[in-house]
């Protein structure tokens, strides 16, 4: 955990990168300078938790319902959104027509940490903004 108070997002990415490694799935973790500043720049232990929280969900999700190569892309807007473009192998969205579980935590996640999440599917993005 040390390593995600030192550098927030490549923690994220150390973790994540873990569980992919442990199911044996390709996973790519795309970010700039700039998007790692702005995780950074975020100091409150509770919004750093749940967006955590937020990022493990996906990963469950994905590596449940997901099959080969993983890709998450950050993108910070110039209005201060974030834009995660998430892509990955998965018939989830067309056999599941309603919000499961694990949407629903990730929703709840994102209001928590002060953010509004938009989500699009196919290709799957996750639009946070106000964080």
């Amino acid at each position: 955990m040390l390593q995600l108070q030192e550098n927030f997002l490549l923690g994220i990415h150390s973790l994540l990168l873990n569980r992919y490694a442990a199911a044996e799935r390709r996973f790519l973790f795309e970010y700039t300078e700039k998007e790692e500043d702005f995780f950074n720049s975020i100091s409150n232990p509770e919004v750093r938790q749940n967006l955590l929280s937020l990022f493990e969900e996906v990963t469950t999700n994905d590596l449940k319902y997901g099959k080969e190569e993983s890709r998450w892309h950050f993108a910070l807007q110039p209005d201060g959104a974030l834009v995660i473009q998430f892509l990955a192998a998965s018939q989830y969205a067309r056999l599941n027509k309603e919000q499961g579980t694990g949407s629903t935590s990730i929703r709840h996640r994102a209001e928590k940490s002060g953010a509004v999440l938009e989500i699009y599917q196919q290709p799957e993005y996750y639009y946070l903004s106000k964080l």
